[in-house]
């Protein structure tokens, strides 16, 4: 049995599940770890990623550091809002739930020994800077296939469409009562939440918007006010969506803009 990690962890945290489940519940770890899922395609069954659901039960902001499977020989973070560099991790704020998939940070899962199959549990370790380890048990999607698989899931790739790509600047500014105002500056997009949830069309859709990792929710205008923030700093990321809830993309990375703000 081979062991691959990003990062070695401290602590440890019990994980009971049902046999075969794709549902896990920590205990006394302070994260719930929900519907793990690896996702592959026919084209590329012996490189996958892993997304999942991370509840941080505790009052403590904690950090996902490392993750380990005899699966893969490599693991990694990925993905705009995970932290990357020397000592790379993904926040998980205290008392939120953040989901780990296309638009947001996964886990890339790296030279796999056997190719995947659909169905087929794989379990790992999940590694928290303060939780310890979480031992989960990840299911394998049905294969993707055609535009799916050569994009990735959730994500549309527009020049590979021979669409115009969408650009997205941001701006922000903190104002009197610690609320944040998010200004977006848009080429080749237009909001369209008369057709969301509709079929695709060119350089239209609406943005999700995270602050710190968590997902706000969608916005269809080009101006954002938060709520007042605690002090300190505070990262906003933006994705660009299409109609049909597919992240813009390009070589298979959802377009991303993400920006610190300090809080006074």
């Amino acid at each position: 049995m081979r062991l691959r990690m990003v990062l070695a962890g401290l602590a440890v945290a019990l994980v009971i599940a049902g046999a075969g489940a794709a549902f896990l519940a920590s205990v006394g770890g302070g994260v719930l770890v929900r519907d793990p899922r690896i996702v592959a395609s026919e084209h590329s069954p012996t490189d996958a990623k892993l997304f999942l659901t991370i509840e941080n039960t505790s009052g403590e902001t904690d950090r996902l550091i490392g993750v380990s499977t005899d699966m893969a020989w490599g693991c990694g973070f990925h993905g705009p809002t995970a932290a990357e560099g020397a000592t790379p991790y993904i926040t998980v704020p205290a008392g939120q739930t953040i989901e780990l998939g296309p638009e947001t940070a996964y886990i890339d899962l790296s030279d796999i020994g056997e190719p995947v199959q659909a169905g087929q549990m794989a379990p790992m370790i999940l590694v928290f800077e303060k939780a310890g380890e979480v031992l989960v048990k990840a299911r394998v999607d049905e294969l993707l296939t055609g535009e799916a698989a050569r994009h990735g899931a959730g994500l549309f790739d527009p020049a590979a469409a021979g669409e115009a790509a969408p650009v997205l600047d941001l701006a922000a500014e903190v104002l009197e009562d610690r609320r944040v105002r998010l200004s977006l500056a848009l080429e080749n997009f237009a909001f369209d939440e008369a057709g969301v949830d509709g079929p695709h069309r060119e350089g239209r859709g609406h943005a999700h918007l995270y602050i710190d990792n968590v997902k706000i929710g969608r916005l269809y205008e080009p101006e954002f006010v938060s709520e007042p923030l605690a002090p300190g700093a505070h990262l906003f990321a933006v994705i660009l969506n299409t109609n049909d809830h597919r992240a813009y993309a390009r070589d298979g990375a959802a377009l991303t803009q993400t920006i610190r703000v300090e809080v006074p």
